[in-house]
């Protein structure tokens, strides 16, 4: 009866010849011992040529998927026939080569003192004297626990990441006439009634057309929806002038819609000069005068955002001199490429803040608008221009 060194083997063996696959315990690769032509075998010269064609030379051959590589190949099928039957001879042979094969495949194999399995060069660890399951090589389980490492960090973070945020809810619009849900529409779904906003004509907010205050400034929304007078009817001289106009046009006087105009702009203003400290903490408040005053968001493709400061009234020009002198005090500069009193710039914690007025009278010397940014300015925040060279003298030139 065979006996093999290691336990994980295959017998390949045929009546045309014997070889035989060891296999490592660890990873399952195997080494094919060169294949012994049989001298007994029945079926001549036929099968001896069939054996020489099934890998003469041994070899290292690969793991699970090459067991029964013989098998796999209709075209060596009498290669894959067992030996039943074979003549006392043949298994003689049988076991002088089995013999043969164990002497050749051993030189490629390591015998593991501590779990008494037989190892491949590849499995086999020379400095601890073990195989890599017992001793595994230092740079690949240091890797490996990297990569553990990483992928317990990456579960960590996934399970403490917040993807969605927001508020569950759900609003239903109550009809003010009949009480019911009105849907989302400008009409109630149930009885028709308009869903309009009524308009405060002091701030602009929207109001519900039950409400009776103004959300935003508590205006009194009932007394102004009944004005005291008709529209455009001057109380100075008595003059009946067309709606929305602002002025009379027999004596000049302001009429209430001016009047309200100016009450509503300076409303916003007083809003956008309340959220100045949130939105623009690095820049200086805007306290130079102007009515109508609008900080408007932009977004620019870099993400960074971007506010614009439009502002009506007379004498802006000299207000915008006195502004520019304002950000210099509080550390703005020029830079860049082409430094500009039009564009001021400051750099804090690495963020660099800027102050554009280009262009900011487009809209007539009445109307300014000027914008804040938090980007990096065109040209470079250090850059300096070159030194000027001084001009070579003739004798330069000809190098005397």
């Amino acid at each position: 009866m065979l006996k093999s060194f290691t336990r994980n083997y295959n017998d390949n063996s045929t009546e045309a010849g014997f070889q035989f696959t060891f296999n490592c315990d660890i990873c399952n690769d195997g080494y094919r011992s060169s294949f012994i032509e049989s001298t007994t075998a029945g079926k001549g010269k036929l099968l001896r040529g069939l054996g020489a064609g099934a890998s003469i030379v041994g070899g290292l051959v690969g793991g699970r998927g090459h067991n029964l590589g013989y098998s796999a190949d209709r075209a060596s099928s009498v290669l894959s026939e067992r030996f039943e039957n074979r003549s006392p001879e043949w298994m003689k042979e049988h076991d002088v080569a089995f013999e043969h094969a164990q002497n050749e495949a051993m030189q490629h194999f390591h015998r593991c003192p501590n779990c008494t399995q037989y190892a491949c060069d590849a499995c086999w660890n020379e400095d601890a004297g073990l195989c890599t399951k017992c001793a595994p090589r230092q740079e690949v389980y240091v890797a490996q626990a990297h990569a553990a490492a990483m992928k317990r960090n990456i579960d960590e973070a996934g399970q403490n990441a917040t993807v969605w945020q927001g508020s569950i809810e759900s609003k239903t619009t109550i009809c003010p006439a009949c009480g019911k849900p009105a849907g989302t529409g400008k009409f109630c779904n149930n009885c028709g009634a308009s869903m309009d906003m009524n308009e405060c004509p002091k701030c602009g907010a929207k109001n519900a057309l039950t409400v009776k205050f103004c959300n935003n400034c508590g205006t009194n929304l009932a007394a102004a929806s009944v004005p005291a007078v008709p529209p455009g009817l001057c109380q100075a001289c008595g003059t009946q002038n067309p709606p929305d106009t602002k002025f009379c046009g027999g004596c000049g006087a302001k009429l209430p819609a001016a009047a309200m105009e100016e009450e509503a702009a300076q409303a916003r203003s007083a809003a956008v000069l309340a959220r100045w400290d949130a939105l623009l903490p690095q820049y200086p408040k805007w306290n130079l005068g102007g009515s109508g005053i609008q900080l408007e968001e932009y977004e620019y493709e870099n993400g960074y955002p971007t506010y614009g400061l439009h502002v009506s009234g007379p004498g802006l020009p000299a207000a915008l001199n006195q502004y520019t002198q304002l950000l210099k005090q509080n550390g703005f500069v020029t830079a860049g490429q082409y430094p500009s009193e039009t564009q001021l710039f400051k750099r804090v914690g690495g963020v660099t803040y800027s102050f554009s007025s280009d262009n900011a009278f487009d809209g007539g010397i009445d109307n300014m608008s000027v914008y804040f940014c938090v980007r990096e300015p065109s040209g470079g925040f250090d850059y300096r221009a070159p030194e000027p060279q001084k001009p070579k003298s003739w004798k330069d030139m000809l190098g005397i």
